[in-house]
């Protein structure tokens, strides 16, 4: 799955539009390089130096000028970007804080960082996913109350191929077999390619990478993770 995402990332030159969702504000920064990782640390690494890595939890003043700077450079580039917030709540958390009250604060700081960009940034334009999936409640997620289903992931990305692609009527092209002339609609493999592409990256984004590099923290080995917070009950988000 690495390899598929960074297969992705090579495309970003080429894209008209590209697509970012962004998912939480906990964030781990290397002391040694200077930057941050979009990931938590491999646990050999935290074994050798326990205080190369250290855990950040961004606010706006802190989350916006990053983004902002990231985002910039494809503005410049005069490429489109369509932003989300992904509803993907935390299951777990590195701060001091209860998983919900964590997923709370991260949903918020974002959700106004998505706004600031689109109001400072030419080119940016938020799509709604996230109020989409939370104005609907809990009967949009699975049974583990984190993941959207399926069909309402499909009702989203439908939505959005609606509301920002632009699909041209088909040329009819006549097609003679025989002794019968009929009209077919031309082919239009090109449009088809994109749009199953953006159908692709968008379901990654929602399903796949959430789980990969953002709204859940993988399980850490207790004798190399500082403590994790996760939620007490599933009471609290049952249906």
């Amino acid at each position: 799955r690495r390899e598929e995402i960074d297969a992705i990332y090579r495309e970003l030159p080429q894209a008209d539009i590209v697509i970012v969702t962004l998912g939480l504000v906990e964030a781990w920064f290397d002391s040694l390089t200077g930057s941050y990782l979009n990931r938590m640390p491999p646990t050999d690494a935290i074994r050798e130096d326990a205080n190369r890595f250290s855990l950040h939890v961004m606010d706006v003043d802190e989350g916006y000028p990053l983004l902002a700077a990231a985002l910039g450079m494809l503005a410049e580039r005069g490429q489109k970007i369509l932003l989300t917030v992904s509803p993907v709540p935390l299951t777990a958390t590195f701060s001091e804080q209860c998983a919900v009250v964590a997923n709370s604060f991260s949903k918020a700081v974002l959700r106004v960082c998505a706004h600031r960009l689109e109001a400072g940034l030419p080119g940016v334009d938020y799509f709604p996913s996230y109020e989409m999936v939370m104005s609907r409640g809990l009967s949009t997620f699975s049974d583990d109350n984190v993941h959207v289903q399926d069909a309402f992931v499909h009702e989203i990305v439908r939505t959005m191929l609606d509301s920002y692609v632009v699909q041209p009527e088909p040329r009819q092209v006549a097609v003679r077999k025989g002794s019968d002339r009929r009209k077919v609609p031309a082919p239009r493999a090109r449009i088809v390619t994109k749009l199953a592409f953006a159908v692709l990256l968008l379901v990654l984004l929602f399903v796949g990478l959430p789980e990969l590099l953002g709204d859940r923290p993988y399980d850490p080995a207790p004798s190399a993770w500082p403590s994790v917070h996760r939620r007490s009950s599933t009471k609290t988000w049952s249906r």
